[in-house]
């Protein structure tokens, strides 16, 4: 057992804390999880939005769903830049019960919530013994608008399944502190390794265990003691919280690690230290402005940059050492601001963008966890106002009547902004139409639908917002290209290549382009770079960099046989069908190179697995038939080729392939 000598586990070691709710705390706690189920009653409606493709549409781990290989996969990849491994299979767990219709997905998200609401009230009236203002931060914690983002969104499966982990840990550490045992304190680890599984943002635990042992658990003395003999009680406290301390630096170490090699942390040329601090004093008290005013609330808050002026980083900086001041003056009379405050700073530190992760300002999900001190605050101040006015008890359920209605309405009406892609971001640009992030992620929506026109609108808009921006000239590019400008897309690709990305992504494109229209030339050093450069270099994401090194050994493949060197081109085949077996065309370009040397039993087994693979391609078909007719199979090729140009009649390539069978056996 991990215990500090001559300090004591509670005010009451033996205490275990109230009894069962009674009657009318059942029924309280049952009209908060209704409020909140109401409040988000049409998530089930919702489809996924941006980033949702990163962890399930497009993901292929996830989409198998929950079986030995996703397992396996799930704890050694930092596909997010994270250590996420319970996230990631609890997505694949969502597609094996759910498919990829996102109602389940929603709803899972929703229950989550409701059960850490749940949560959050028993624990805060075990360990405080009162219950309406524990059921008061239950509430405000499950209806605040600015825990929509967390909620809504399919993506944040992180913030409320890490949740469900801290507050079990918060319980594990009450039942240890009260009934001291190896047992109880390896429990808390085991909580808290699997929290930190679901989100890094938990490192700071052990901070907010060392707040609680100060309120409302009284392991550092009470308010008659002298603070020198608090500190002292509280600096004894330390050495059972090192394991989890331990813990927190392995995976705040991994965390930041993941993160520099994809390439989303800012370095200190990219945004400096005094950009970076003036955000976070901003950041942390324009939080608290959304708490008491949720308005504008938007999916993304573009970065300052440089932009702050230094009297307002002062005011900040000002109001925070003063909030601070009042907590540490009011301790002793009202313990619960001190803590309340302390939790909502420390809990806020991963995320506030010291160390800048991504282009965001600040994000409405990052409040998840924090504002739990600040309603804390509230709380409890709340309780000690109505004692002392003396408020009726009829005015009182009005008021809270009125403030669980106003919630509520806010609630629904931000959550009916997370029902698509384009309805988020259009709402967004409403906000600020000068967001270049809201531009490509409406445009990549527009993608995704098919939408091109629409798409290359919206990327252009961004592009004039800030024409640095390297992803809209990529993703105009590409639309581009499928609506047919292809001189366009190359000016794209090659502006989105010349702007030096953290991947060469734009320059695979580049050259796949140039392949296509025949300029085998331009494309050979292009292609080469791409080959001699670190794969993970190539693209940040996984499935991307997967799919455009494939289509790079084909299109290197294309070019050496044009140069007459068909073993180098066979070589090139042979990786791309090594990199993917399932990718049809890979084994369709290698089949045709082997049978055009001659090799015709190797290039049709080839052929007919890429014909396997992909069968609804004609094309494919076609080069099965050639192969066939170069084997002198002549009749099974005519009877493949007759086949389908029943399917296809007019089909071009499969009647020139049947006209250069005629005088054939």
């Amino acid at each position: 057992m991990i215990q500090v000598p001559g300090v004591a586990h509670s005010e009451n070691p033996s205490a275990e804390g109230p009894g069962p709710l009674g009657r009318t705390e059942v029924w309280v706690l049952a009209a908060i999880l209704l409020l909140t189920a109401l409040a988000y009653s049409e998530v089930w409606s919702f489809k996924f939005v941006y980033d949702d493709s990163l962890y399930i549409t497009q993901n292929t781990r996830t989409l198998a769903g929950l079986n030995r290989d996703t397992l396996a996969w799930a704890f050694t990849c930092f596909e997010d830049g994270s250590y996420l491994p319970l996230v990631w299979l609890s997505h694949a767990a969502c597609v094996s019960l759910f498919g990829s219709n996102p109602a389940g997905h929603h709803l899972v998200n929703l229950g989550l919530h409701l059960l850490n609401t749940a949560l959050l009230l028993l624990l805060l009236r075990r360990i405080t013994g009162n219950f309406w203002p524990s059921a008061a931060v239950a509430a405000l914690f499950a209806l605040h608008p600015l825990h929509v983002e967390s909620v809504a969104w399919v993506s944040e499966r992180k913030d409320v399944l890490s949740m469900l982990f801290w507050l079990l840990a918060t319980g594990s550490y009450v039942r240890y502190v009260r009934r001291p045992s190896w047992r109880s304190y390896g429990l808390l680890l085991l909580l808290f390794a699997l929290g930190l599984l679901s989100k890094t943002m938990l490192v700071t635990l052990p901070l907010t265990l060392l707040l609680l042992d100060f309120w409302p658990l009284g392991r550092m003395g009470n308010e008659a003691q002298p603070w020198r003999e608090r500190l002292r009680l509280g600096w004894k406290l330390l050495p059972e919280k090192l394991p989890l301390l331990l813990l927190a630096l392995i995976a705040g170490s991994a965390t930041l690690w993941a993160q520099r090699i994809i390439g989303a942390m800012s370095t200190s040329q990219e945004l400096g230290l005094r950009d970076r601090f003036m955000n976070v004093l901003r950041a942390y008290w324009k939080y608290l402005e959304l708490t008491v005013w949720p308005n504008d609330l938007s999916p993304f808050y573009p970065h300052p940059g440089s932009s702050i002026p230094w009297w307002v980083g002062g005011l900040c900086a000002t109001f925070l050492a003063g909030m601070t001041a009042l907590a540490v003056q009011q301790a002793r009379r009202r313990p619960f601001m001190l803590v309340g405050w302390l939790w909502y700073l420390v809990t806020l530190l991963p995320v506030s963008g010291l160390v800048q992760v991504g282009a965001q300002a600040h994000a409405d999900r990052y409040t998840y966890v924090p504002l739990v001190g600040i309603f804390l605050m509230v709380a409890w101040l709340g309780k000690e106002g109505v004692q002392r006015a003396r408020i009726p008890r009829m005015v009182l359920l009005t008021a809270s009547g009125l403030l669980a209605g106003a919630l509520v309405t806010l609630t629904v009406v931000q959550a009916s902004r997370w029902k698509d892609t384009p309805t988020l971001f259009g709402h967004a640009l409403s906000l600020d139409p000068k967001n270049e992030i809201a531009y490509c992620n409406l445009g990549t929506s527009y993608q995704a639908e098919g939408r091109y026109p629409e798409a290359i609108a919206a990327f252009t808009r961004g592009i004039a917002v800030n024409p640095n921006f390297f992803a809209l000239h990529f993703n105009l590019g590409d639309s581009l290209e499928r609506v047919g400008q292809t001189d366009a897309a190359l000016a794209s690709f090659r502006q989105a290549a010349r702007l030096k990305p953290p991947t060469i992504l734009p320059e695979g494109r580049l050259a796949h382009l140039l392949v296509q229209k025949g300029r085998f030339e331009e494309a050979l050093p292009i292609l080469e770079r791409i080959f001699r450069a670190d794969p993970r270099t190539v693209s940040a994401d996984p499935v991307h960099r997967k799919l455009i090194l494939q289509i790079s050994y084909l299109d290197m493949g294309i070019v050496l046989q044009s140069k007459g060197k068909k073993e180098e081109a066979l070589a090139r085949f042979r990786g791309a069908v090594d990199l993917n077996p399932n990718y049809g065309w890979a084994h369709g370009y290698l089949g045709t190179a082997l049978s055009e040397a001659g090799r015709h039993e190797e290039a049709l087994e080839h052929l007919r697995k890429a014909t396997a693979l992909d069968s609804s391609s004609p094309t494919l078909k076609v080069h099965l038939a050639r192969g066939l007719a170069r084997a002198g199979r002549i009749p099974e090729a005519r009877q493949l080729l007759e086949s389908l140009l029943k399917a296809h009649p007019g089909f071009g390539p499969a009647l020139e392939a049947m006209g250069s069978l005629r005088g054939g056996p």
